[in-house]
C-alpha cells in the first residue's frame, strides 16, 4: 500500500515549506475575545538599520504571544495585529502593558470578532497548478 498522500500534478513546484499546524478552537482553550488591532507608528528614528521604529516595534511584537498574526499594511495604519485573548481584561492588560507602552505606537484603533464567517488555512490554487 502507498502512504505517500497523492499531490496534484504541479504542485511540489508551488509547495512552501512553512510547516504543519492544527487549528485549534480558541474558546475551548479560554481564549473567548478576538481583537483585530490596526496600530501607527511614528515614523521618526533612528536611520541605522536595526534602529528604526518598524524594527523595534517587529521584535516587540515578536514577544507578545497573544499576537498570533501581524501584517504590515499600506494607507493610513501601518500593521495590522490579530490578537487572541481570554477576555477583555486580559485585552486590557496587554494594550496598556505592552502595546501602549511601546515608544513607537502613536495610534492603535481595535475591532472585535463576533462572528468567524470564514476561516481557513487553504490557499488558492494558481491555474498554473493544476494545468498538466
Amino acid at each position: 500500500m502507498n502512504s505517500k498522500p497523492s499531490v496534484p500534478m504541479g504542485l511540489s513546484q508551488w509547495s512552501a515549506p512553512w510547516g504543519c499546524a492544527a487549528k485549534l478552537n480558541p474558546v475551548i482553550l479560554g481564549l473567548g475575545l478576538t481583537a483585530f488591532v490596526n496600530v501607527r507608528l511614528d515614523k521618526r528614528g533612528g536611520s541605522a538599520p536595526g534602529k528604526g521604529p518598524y524594527d523595534a516595534f517587529k521584535a516587540s511584537v515578536g514577544l507578545w504571544p497573544e499576537v498570533v498574526a501581524c501584517y504590515a499594511m499600506t494607507g493610513e495604519m501601518d500593521y495590522l495585529l490579530k490578537v487572541v485573548v481570554e477576555d477583555m481584561d486580559h485585552f486590557s492588560r496587554l494594550m496598556h502593558d505592552c502595546l501602549l507602552e511601546h515608544p513607537a505606537v502613536v495610534d492603535v484603533r481595535t475591532s472585535f470578532l463576533l462572528d468567524p464567517i470564514k476561516g481557513t488555512t487553504a490557499l488558492p490554487m494558481p491555474s498554473s497548478a493544476t494545468k498538466g
